[in-house]
């Protein structure tokens, strides 16, 4: 009867330190719902190019101090998407298109930033 009693507690022990490691690791940031670690990934936005490496590789101008998971425009503080693209030097949205580089926004005419 001891053993079945002692098994009992163990068994409560296992459901109470699993329960409590679920909920804590639910409520952390880079945890999925089944406590695996959430690996990072680029952020398609630093890949203008779609050759699946950061753009500043290209020219070694990367800061490794940036989260590159985040979007580019939440990095450098830019407004609905529009990031510079180093290659044409431009300020384009993710498609390499810029819809409010005009004058009035403080662009020149050929895109680029005042």
């Amino acid at each position: 009867m001891k053993f079945v009693k002692g098994l009992g507690i163990v068994f409560l022990i296992i459901i109470a330190v699993g329960i409590y490691k679920f909920n804590y690791l639910l409520n952390q940031e880079r945890y999925d719902v089944d406590s695996n670690k959430i690996t990072k990934k680029m952020h398609y936005t630093w890949d203008m190019n779609e050759d699946n490496r950061n753009d500043c590789e290209d020219d070694d101008s990367c800061d490794h101090t940036d989260d590159y998971s985040l979007p580019r425009y939440k990095i450098t503080g830019v407004e609905k998407g529009i990031v510079f693209d180093i290659k044409s030097g431009k300020w384009v949205d993710k498609h390499g298109i810029c819809h409010t580089c005009t004058p009035e926004n403080g662009f020149y005419k050929d895109g680029t930033m005042k």
